[in-house]
């Protein structure tokens, strides 16, 4: 009986032990886990950035299109009007 009550220690020793570890390896896991999902927060909010400045640079280059062709169209007519001049 005596070596039952020995190994049974042992046992819930090497049980204990085990449970341990696991607790830390949780602990991490949980750890990791939280610091994925502020990542993930960080990288849609750069996402969410980067698609309006692309959206803001898009905008600039239609006002620059519209600027160049409205320049374009009143030197034609300047062109045009000093050609119908006599």
């Amino acid at each position: 009986m005596d070596g039952n009550t020995g190994n049974s220690r042992i046992k819930a020793a090497v049980q204990e032990t085990l449970l341990e570890q696991m607790d830390k390896k949780l602990d991490t896991l949980l750890e990791d886990h939280d610091l994925l999902v502020r990542l993930e927060i960080h990288v849609t909010n750069n996402r969410r950035d980067i698609n309006q400045l692309a959206e803001k640079g898009r905008d600039r280059d239609k006002s620059r299109r519209r600027e160049s062709l409205a320049e374009m169209f009143i030197a034609a007519l300047i062109g045009g009007s000093a050609w119908l001049r006599p």
